[in-house]
């Protein structure tokens, strides 16, 4: 097909609805896949460029940048549970600050790798509760502070999820307990001149 626009069937499950250049996807369309994903947006040489919305058949949605035909720039995701996830990707990878919204409303805000929370980052817990700190492998891992809802506070080291190293509890009272925590548990406390 020349420059310009119209509509190119494929087969009745397949189709693309806009602009063409050189017989190219190029400008704004619309493409509809066997498997029942669509894609409306920006194309450029025939590759998804610019800014476009995918609805895929599964459920998954994705709208944002695009690059030569990748998942690139800022954009959002919203998978079939009612997760949202908000960030940058980079050749169909996201990567550096997401904000993520769970089904149960809780929230994380912080670094990802290889799409796991992984660096430093805080987590709104859908009770109230609230944790800032370090991640390991979507776990609690490293240093971070555990403000519970009621007033609560821990500050020190976890380990996959759990209270564990050295640390402060603080309850709502203000009493301290400092020392060795494991697996949540308190196991000794802290002396002087440590």
């Amino acid at each position: 097909m020349p420059d310009g626009s119209g509509t190119l069937i494929y087969s009745l499950k397949q189709k693309y609805i806009g602009s063409f250049k050189k017989g190219s996807f190029h400008g704004h369309g619309t493409r509809v896949y066997p498997n029942g994903d669509v894609y409306i947006g920006q194309w450029e040489n025939g590759k998804k460029h610019g800014e476009g919305v995918f609805k895929l058949a599964d459920g998954n949605r994705y709208e944002g940048g695009w690059a030569e035909g990748m998942v690139q720039g800022d954009g959002f995701f919203i998978l079939p549970n009612g997760t949202t996830v908000i960030g940058q990707s980079r050749r169909n990878k996201l990567f550096g600050e997401i904000r993520i919204r769970f089904p149960d409303s809780s929230i994380y805000e912080g670094t990802i790798k290889k799409g796991m929370r992984e660096g430093t980052g805080s987590y709104y817990f859908a009770n109230g509760d609230k944790y800032f700190g370090e991640w390991r492998h979507n776990r609690l891992y490293g240093e971070g502070t555990y403000n519970f809802v009621g007033g609560s506070t821990y500050t020190g080291r976890f380990q996959d999820n759990a209270v564990s190293g050295q640390g402060t509890y603080v309850n709502r009272n203000g009493r301290k307990l400092a020392g060795m925590w494991r697996h949540n548990r308190f196991v000794a406390e802290k002396r002087k001149g440590e």
